[in-house]
């Protein structure tokens, strides 16, 4: 755990890793015990320190319950109940996943934004005097106020077709829409992003906001100055720093509960990606932020209609799929065995060798057999596409809800940085 007088970020970083960890061991009362929430929530130690935070969390999640009025598929019923699933009733992820009704990515976005909900709810209840200035007024936004960021936050990573874009895009057009606001401060901004995350991916909403607030809460430090915005790769994640060229003089009150007001707001953000943000060491306006992008899932087209091609590319643009397309059966198979792609969508009437006899090659061979396949035909043969070694079957017409229905069940999640080939995939 931090030590009291840490900046905000880190503290609330550390504070909400405990609550996990407690959370993970609600049924554990000597684990409970020894934890240093115990001290820092104000719970008694004489030996029933493990029961009270156990009570205490129980209690918390019950504070999340909506009130009955609350349609029964509000986002606020699925956050709760994701907590009760998982630590009240102790089932694993995908025994909630189907309680809720939802797939396992679905659960497992709904469950960040509960386990930020219900971390948030405890540090409300942290004794006065054991958090810093800047700390305190990281509180100037309200409950209600972060319950409705949380709402908001929810519905866009609940969305299996969440707007995705490239780390730089989103940056670039981040420090344009706040530009009016740094030519008031005498700001200008200067933006470098190392050409390593070029394939890098993020959902658009969460992350362009997220930059917003860092951007607004450096140029509290005041002009004339420039705005340095440095991107970088640090696997898996993409690390951004802004700092102004210069040190503004010490930061009145006023300044320092803005800044920090700010940072929590993009801490929120980032955290629903997996990501923090926190005060550079030593610098009283200058910020670094760490988000794990993610490469984009590549789905390969096998398919030698351009008008279905041309369809698919329709469907999963904006979505976290990036689309390559192979006409015929030969150059699928190159490209599987080169690229590796996350999933195959296969067409089965096709000239000289058909989709049947591509599924039987790629299943025989040890770089392709592992890449699951999705036959897309008229001919309503899904046994036989299932023998074969496919993992589903989509009757043609296909409409965009199956596509990605399809897709969402059998592809992985983007992978990171890290995983991508020298050469990357080429796009159709």
């Amino acid at each position: 755990m931090a030590e009291t007088g840490s900046l905000a970020a880190i503290d609330h970083a550390a504070f909400d890793e405990l609550v996990h960890e407690a959370l993970a061991h609600l049924y554990d009362l000597a684990f409970l015990q020894r934890s240093p929430l115990v001290d820092m929530l104000g719970l008694r130690r004489d030996g029933g320190g493990g029961t009270a935070l156990h009570r205490l969390l129980v209690e918390a999640i019950e504070q999340l319950k909506p009130p009955r009025e609350v349609a029964p598929d509000a986002l606020a019923w699925k956050t709760y109940r994701s907590l009760f699933l998982r630590y009240v009733r102790a089932l694993n992820a995908g025994a909630a996943a189907r309680e809720l009704g939802l797939s396992p990515r679905q659960e497992q976005r709904i469950h960040t934004i509960a386990l930020g909900a219900i971390s948030a709810l405890l540090r409300e209840s942290r004794p006065i005097g054991q958090t810093d200035p800047l700390t305190s007024a990281a509180h100037v936004t309200s409950s209600d106020d972060e319950r409705v960021l949380d709402d908001e936050i929810a519905t866009i990573l609940a969305s299996e077709r969440g707007e995705v874009e490239s780390f730089a895009a989103i940056v670039q057009g981040a420090v344009a829409t706040i530009n009016p606001v740094l030519a008031q401060r005498q700001i200008e901004a200067e933006i470098q992003i190392d050409p390593a995350l070029a394939d890098g991916t993020a959902p658009h909403d969460l992350l362009r906001q997220a930059v917003v607030q860092l951007c607004l809460a450096v140029a509290e430090g005041g002009g004339p100055a420039r705005l340095l915005v440095r991107g970088i790769p640090s696997p898996p994640a993409a690390r951004l720093t802004l700092a102004l060229d210069r040190d503004p003089p010490a930061l009145p009150p006023p300044a320092r509960s803005m800044i920090a007001r700010r940072l929590r707001i993009a801490e929120r953000l980032l955290g629903a990606l997996g990501g923090r943000c926190q005060l550079l060491a030593g610098r009283p306006a200058a910020v670094e932020a760490y988000l794990p992008l993610g490469v984009p899932p590549v789905v390969l087209a096998v398919e030698d209609n351009p008008q279905v091609v041309q369809l698919f590319q329709r469907y999963l643009s904006g979505t976290v799929y990036r689309l390559i397309h192979a006409a015929d059966a030969d150059t699928a198979l190159t490209i599987a065995e080169r690229q590796k792609p996350d999933a195959i969508t296969l067409d089965v009437m096709m000239p000289r060798r058909d989709g049947w006899e591509l599924l039987q090659a790629l299943k025989v061979r040890p770089e392709t057999r592992q890449i699951p396949v999705i036959v897309c035909s008229v001919l309503r043969d899904r046994d036989l596409a299932l023998a074969l070694g496919a993992v589903d079957f989509l009757p043609k017409p296909i409409s965009q809800q199956a596509l990605l229905g399809a897709l969402g069940r059998h592809v992985p999640a983007a992978r990171t940085l890290s995983d991508l080939p020298a050469d990357g995939p080429q796009a159709c």
